[in-house]
Protein backbone atom coordinates (compact mmCIF):
# COMPACT_ATOMS: atom_id res chain seq x y z
CA UNK A 1 0.00 0.00 0.00
CA UNK A 2 1.23 3.50 -0.78
CA UNK A 3 2.46 5.72 2.05
CA UNK A 4 1.79 9.42 2.50
CA UNK A 5 4.65 11.10 4.35
CA UNK A 6 4.20 14.59 5.77
CA UNK A 7 7.62 16.17 6.40
CA UNK A 8 8.02 19.21 8.61
CA UNK A 9 11.25 20.88 7.51
CA UNK A 10 13.19 23.84 8.90
CA UNK A 11 13.31 26.63 6.32
CA UNK A 12 17.00 26.12 5.57
CA UNK A 13 16.58 22.39 4.78
CA UNK A 14 13.59 22.52 2.42
CA UNK A 15 15.55 23.05 -0.81
CA UNK A 16 17.97 20.22 0.04
CA UNK A 17 15.10 17.81 0.79
CA UNK A 18 13.26 18.71 -2.42
CA UNK A 19 16.41 18.21 -4.47
CA UNK A 20 16.94 14.75 -2.97
CA UNK A 21 13.33 13.70 -3.46
CA UNK A 22 13.01 15.02 -7.02
CA UNK A 23 15.85 12.70 -8.08
CA UNK A 24 14.50 9.67 -6.22
CA UNK A 25 12.74 6.82 -8.01
CA UNK A 26 9.22 5.95 -6.93
CA UNK A 27 7.98 9.39 -5.85
CA UNK A 28 4.38 9.62 -7.12
CA UNK A 29 3.43 12.94 -5.55
CA UNK A 30 5.59 15.72 -4.14
CA UNK A 31 4.06 18.86 -2.68
CA UNK A 32 5.44 21.71 -0.59
CA UNK A 33 3.60 24.36 1.40
CA UNK A 34 5.88 27.11 2.62
CA UNK A 35 5.57 28.51 6.15
CA UNK A 36 2.76 26.02 6.91
CA UNK A 37 4.12 24.65 10.19
CA UNK A 38 3.84 26.64 13.42
CA UNK A 39 5.35 24.09 15.81
CA UNK A 40 8.04 23.31 14.88
CA UNK A 41 8.33 26.33 12.57
CA UNK A 42 9.05 25.51 8.95
CA UNK A 43 7.70 24.25 5.65
CA UNK A 44 5.56 21.16 5.08
CA UNK A 45 6.51 18.72 2.34
CA UNK A 46 4.11 15.91 1.44
CA UNK A 47 5.38 12.82 -0.35
CA UNK A 48 3.39 9.86 -1.68
CA UNK A 49 5.42 6.80 -2.55
CA UNK A 50 4.76 3.08 -3.04
CA UNK A 51 5.67 1.06 0.00
CA UNK A 52 8.48 -0.72 -1.89
CA UNK A 53 10.40 2.60 -1.96
CA UNK A 54 9.59 3.51 1.65
CA UNK A 55 12.83 2.25 3.21
CA UNK A 56 14.91 4.14 0.64
CA UNK A 57 12.92 7.30 1.40
CA UNK A 58 13.58 6.85 5.11
CA UNK A 59 17.33 6.55 4.46
CA UNK A 60 17.22 9.80 2.44
CA UNK A 61 15.41 11.55 5.29
CA UNK A 62 17.94 10.18 7.80
CA UNK A 63 20.55 12.10 5.84
CA UNK A 64 18.83 15.44 6.54
CA UNK A 65 18.49 14.94 10.29
CA UNK A 66 15.30 12.93 10.71
CA UNK A 67 14.33 12.97 14.39
CA UNK A 68 17.36 15.05 15.39
CA UNK A 69 17.37 18.38 17.20
CA UNK A 70 16.88 21.16 14.62
CA UNK A 71 16.26 18.45 12.04
CA UNK A 72 13.07 17.26 10.37
CA UNK A 73 10.05 15.37 11.68
CA UNK A 74 7.62 13.22 9.74
CA UNK A 75 4.14 11.77 10.03
CA UNK A 76 3.32 8.67 7.97
CA UNK A 77 -0.12 7.39 7.01
CA UNK A 78 -1.80 5.02 4.58
CA UNK A 79 -4.29 6.60 2.16
CA UNK A 80 -7.68 4.92 1.89
CA UNK A 81 -7.31 5.22 -1.87
CA UNK A 82 -4.82 6.63 -4.33
CA UNK A 83 -5.41 7.20 -8.04
CA UNK A 84 -2.18 8.38 -9.66
CA UNK A 85 -1.85 9.90 -13.11
CA UNK A 86 0.89 7.39 -13.94
CA UNK A 87 0.65 3.59 -13.87
CA UNK A 88 -1.10 2.30 -10.76
CA UNK A 89 0.48 -1.16 -10.98
CA UNK A 90 3.21 -0.33 -8.47
CA UNK A 91 0.57 0.85 -5.96
CA UNK A 92 -1.90 -2.01 -6.16
CA UNK A 93 0.77 -4.74 -6.39
CA UNK A 94 2.91 -3.12 -3.70
CA UNK A 95 4.56 -4.77 -0.71
CA UNK A 96 3.54 -4.00 2.86
CA UNK A 97 6.58 -3.60 5.09
CA UNK A 98 6.60 -1.06 7.90
CA UNK A 99 9.43 1.20 8.98
CA UNK A 100 11.17 0.69 12.33
CA UNK A 101 9.29 3.72 13.66
CA UNK A 102 5.91 2.36 12.58
CA UNK A 103 6.67 -0.99 14.24
CA UNK A 104 7.66 0.78 17.45
CA UNK A 105 4.40 2.76 17.40
CA UNK A 106 2.36 -0.44 16.88
CA UNK A 107 4.15 -2.17 19.75
CA UNK A 108 3.84 0.85 22.05
CA UNK A 109 0.11 0.97 21.45
CA UNK A 110 -0.29 -2.69 22.42
CA UNK A 111 2.34 -3.13 25.13
CA UNK A 112 2.74 0.00 27.26
CA UNK A 113 1.67 -1.19 30.70
CA UNK A 114 -0.96 1.38 31.50
CA UNK A 115 -3.57 0.63 34.14
CA UNK A 116 -5.90 -0.62 31.39
CA UNK A 117 -3.24 -3.04 30.09
CA UNK A 118 -2.69 -4.44 33.57
CA UNK A 119 -6.44 -4.86 34.09
CA UNK A 120 -6.61 -6.83 30.84
CA UNK A 121 -3.73 -9.05 32.00
CA UNK A 122 -5.62 -9.58 35.28
CA UNK A 123 -8.69 -10.68 33.34
CA UNK A 124 -6.55 -12.92 31.15
CA UNK A 125 -5.10 -14.68 34.19
CA UNK A 126 -8.55 -15.19 35.68
CA UNK A 127 -10.00 -16.62 32.46
CA UNK A 128 -7.06 -18.98 31.97
CA UNK A 129 -7.28 -20.22 35.57
CA UNK A 130 -11.02 -20.85 35.37
CA UNK A 131 -10.54 -22.64 32.05
CA UNK A 132 -7.81 -24.86 33.46
CA UNK A 133 -9.85 -25.56 36.62
CA UNK A 134 -12.84 -26.71 34.58
CA UNK A 135 -10.86 -28.20 31.67
CA UNK A 136 -12.67 -25.77 29.37
CA UNK A 137 -10.27 -24.87 26.61
CA UNK A 138 -12.47 -22.12 25.18
CA UNK A 139 -12.00 -20.12 28.38
CA UNK A 140 -8.24 -20.56 28.23
CA UNK A 141 -8.25 -19.43 24.60
CA UNK A 142 -10.31 -16.42 25.65
CA UNK A 143 -7.60 -15.55 28.17
CA UNK A 144 -4.94 -15.91 25.47
CA UNK A 145 -6.81 -13.72 22.99
CA UNK A 146 -7.31 -10.75 25.32
CA UNK A 147 -3.76 -10.75 26.70
CA UNK A 148 -1.36 -8.21 25.16
CA UNK A 149 1.47 -10.54 26.08
CA UNK A 150 3.43 -10.82 22.83
CA UNK A 151 4.29 -7.22 22.01
CA UNK A 152 6.41 -6.28 25.06
CA UNK A 153 8.81 -9.17 24.38
CA UNK A 154 8.98 -8.29 20.69
CA UNK A 155 9.78 -4.71 21.70
CA UNK A 156 13.10 -5.90 23.13
CA UNK A 157 14.04 -7.73 19.92
CA UNK A 158 13.01 -4.79 17.74
CA UNK A 159 14.88 -2.30 19.90
CA UNK A 160 18.11 -4.28 19.71
CA UNK A 161 17.91 -4.70 15.93
CA UNK A 162 16.82 -1.12 15.15
CA UNK A 163 19.15 0.28 17.84
CA UNK A 164 16.38 2.01 19.71
CA UNK A 165 18.04 3.12 22.93
CA UNK A 166 14.95 2.53 25.09
CA UNK A 167 14.50 -1.13 24.17
CA UNK A 168 14.69 -1.99 27.88
CA UNK A 169 11.12 -0.66 28.22
CA UNK A 170 10.06 -4.02 26.80
CA UNK A 171 11.73 -5.89 29.67
CA UNK A 172 9.89 -3.86 32.32
CA UNK A 173 6.57 -4.08 30.47
CA UNK A 174 6.97 -7.87 30.17
CA UNK A 175 7.75 -8.24 33.88
CA UNK A 176 4.84 -6.07 34.97
CA UNK A 177 2.38 -7.74 32.61
CA UNK A 178 3.18 -11.34 33.55
CA UNK A 179 3.62 -10.73 37.28
CA UNK A 180 0.12 -9.23 37.16
CA UNK A 181 -1.19 -12.29 35.29
CA UNK A 182 0.44 -14.73 37.75
CA UNK A 183 -0.97 -12.85 40.76
CA UNK A 184 -4.41 -12.81 39.13
CA UNK A 185 -4.21 -16.58 38.55
CA UNK A 186 -3.22 -17.13 42.19
CA UNK A 187 -6.11 -15.02 43.51
CA UNK A 188 -8.55 -16.74 41.17
CA UNK A 189 -7.30 -20.15 42.34
CA UNK A 190 -7.94 -19.12 45.96
CA UNK A 191 -11.47 -17.98 45.09
CA UNK A 192 -12.19 -21.23 43.25
CA UNK A 193 -10.87 -23.29 46.17
CA UNK A 194 -13.15 -21.40 48.57
CA UNK A 195 -16.09 -22.43 46.35
CA UNK A 196 -14.98 -26.10 46.33
CA UNK A 197 -13.57 -26.01 42.81
CA UNK A 198 -10.12 -27.51 42.49
CA UNK A 199 -7.93 -25.75 39.92
CA UNK A 200 -5.47 -28.65 40.20
CA UNK A 201 -7.83 -31.50 39.41
CA UNK A 202 -10.44 -30.02 37.13
CA UNK A 203 -13.39 -31.33 39.12
CA UNK A 204 -15.97 -29.86 36.77
CA UNK A 205 -14.78 -31.23 33.45
CA UNK A 206 -16.70 -30.00 30.42
CA UNK A 207 -15.10 -31.82 27.53
CA UNK A 208 -11.34 -32.19 28.09
CA UNK A 209 -9.98 -35.19 30.03
CA UNK A 210 -8.89 -34.24 33.54
CA UNK A 211 -5.43 -32.65 33.82
CA UNK A 212 -4.80 -32.81 30.10
CA UNK A 213 -4.49 -29.05 29.85
CA UNK A 214 -2.13 -28.95 32.81
CA UNK A 215 0.08 -31.56 31.18
CA UNK A 216 0.17 -29.85 27.79
CA UNK A 217 1.29 -26.46 29.13
CA UNK A 218 3.82 -27.79 31.64
CA UNK A 219 5.69 -30.34 29.52
CA UNK A 220 7.91 -30.18 26.44
CA UNK A 221 6.90 -32.05 23.32
CA UNK A 222 8.20 -31.39 19.84
CA UNK A 223 4.77 -30.37 18.47
CA UNK A 224 4.04 -27.93 21.31
CA UNK A 225 7.46 -26.25 21.16
CA UNK A 226 7.31 -26.13 17.36
CA UNK A 227 3.90 -24.43 17.61
CA UNK A 228 5.39 -21.76 19.87
CA UNK A 229 8.35 -21.31 17.53
CA UNK A 230 6.32 -20.77 14.36
CA UNK A 231 3.84 -18.54 16.22
CA UNK A 232 6.75 -16.36 17.38
CA UNK A 233 7.96 -15.86 13.83
CA UNK A 234 4.42 -15.23 12.60
CA UNK A 235 3.97 -12.49 15.20
CA UNK A 236 7.12 -10.70 14.10
CA UNK A 237 6.07 -10.85 10.44
CA UNK A 238 2.60 -9.52 11.26
CA UNK A 239 4.06 -6.49 13.04
CA UNK A 240 6.65 -5.92 10.30
CA UNK A 241 3.88 -5.89 7.69
CA UNK A 242 1.52 -3.69 9.70
CA UNK A 243 -1.03 -6.44 10.40
CA UNK A 244 -0.91 -6.31 14.18
CA UNK A 245 -4.68 -6.90 14.40
CA UNK A 246 -3.92 -10.60 13.86
CA UNK A 247 -1.35 -10.95 16.65
CA UNK A 248 -4.06 -12.03 19.08
CA UNK A 249 -4.05 -15.28 17.10
CA UNK A 250 -0.32 -15.61 17.77
CA UNK A 251 -1.03 -15.84 21.50
CA UNK A 252 -3.08 -19.01 20.91
CA UNK A 253 -0.01 -20.71 19.46
CA UNK A 254 2.13 -19.71 22.45
CA UNK A 255 2.03 -21.21 25.94
CA UNK A 256 2.74 -17.90 27.69
CA UNK A 257 -0.66 -17.21 29.24
CA UNK A 258 -1.60 -20.72 30.43
CA UNK A 259 1.90 -21.54 31.70
CA UNK A 260 2.03 -18.24 33.62
CA UNK A 261 -1.41 -18.97 35.09
CA UNK A 262 -0.30 -22.46 36.13
CA UNK A 263 2.65 -20.92 37.98
CA UNK A 264 0.18 -18.99 40.12
CA UNK A 265 -2.08 -22.01 40.57
CA UNK A 266 0.83 -24.23 41.60
CA UNK A 267 2.18 -21.73 44.12
CA UNK A 268 -1.21 -21.27 45.79
CA UNK A 269 -1.69 -25.04 46.05
CA UNK A 270 1.90 -25.55 47.24
CA UNK A 271 2.60 -27.81 44.29
CA UNK A 272 6.04 -26.40 43.62
CA UNK A 273 6.90 -29.17 41.16
CA UNK A 274 4.01 -28.13 38.92
CA UNK A 275 4.85 -24.46 39.34
CA UNK A 276 8.47 -25.19 38.43
CA UNK A 277 7.52 -27.13 35.30
CA UNK A 278 5.19 -24.33 34.24
CA UNK A 279 7.94 -21.77 34.88
CA UNK A 280 10.37 -23.68 32.66
CA UNK A 281 7.81 -23.85 29.85
CA UNK A 282 7.11 -20.14 30.32
CA UNK A 283 10.82 -19.27 30.08
CA UNK A 284 11.24 -21.39 26.93
CA UNK A 285 8.37 -19.56 25.24
CA UNK A 286 9.80 -16.19 26.32
CA UNK A 287 13.13 -17.23 24.77
CA UNK A 288 11.45 -18.29 21.52
CA UNK A 289 9.50 -15.03 21.28
CA UNK A 290 12.73 -13.08 21.82
CA UNK A 291 15.26 -15.04 19.74
CA UNK A 292 13.32 -16.04 16.61
CA UNK A 293 11.86 -12.57 15.92
CA UNK A 294 15.33 -11.16 16.64
CA UNK A 295 16.77 -13.31 13.84
CA UNK A 296 13.91 -12.41 11.50
CA UNK A 297 14.32 -8.68 12.17
CA UNK A 298 18.08 -8.87 11.60
CA UNK A 299 17.30 -10.45 8.24
CA UNK A 300 14.85 -7.61 7.52
CA UNK A 301 17.51 -5.08 8.48
CA UNK A 302 20.07 -6.52 6.06
CA UNK A 303 17.55 -7.09 3.26
CA UNK A 304 15.43 -3.96 3.30
CA UNK A 305 15.73 -1.42 6.12
CA UNK A 306 19.51 -0.89 6.26
CA UNK A 307 19.19 1.88 8.86
CA UNK A 308 18.79 2.62 12.54
CA UNK A 309 15.58 3.93 14.02
CA UNK A 310 15.16 7.71 14.16
CA UNK A 311 12.91 7.56 17.25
Amino acid sequence: MARSISITSPYDKTDEILKNLENMDGIMQLQVIQNASVKPPGDVITVVTPNKHLQKLMRVLDGVGLGKKDGISILSSEPDSFIPTSSSFTVYRDDNESTWEEMEMIISNDSNTTINTLIIMTISGALATIGIATNSIHLVIGGMLVAPGFMPILRVSLGIVSRYERWHYGIWDTLKAYVTLILSAAVTAVILASLNYSPMVGATSYYIPDKELLEYWTTFTFPSVLASAVASVAGAILVATNKSVFTSGVMIGLALVPSAAIIGIGLVNEDFTLAGRAFLRFIVDIALVFVLPLLYLYWERSRSHKRDTSV
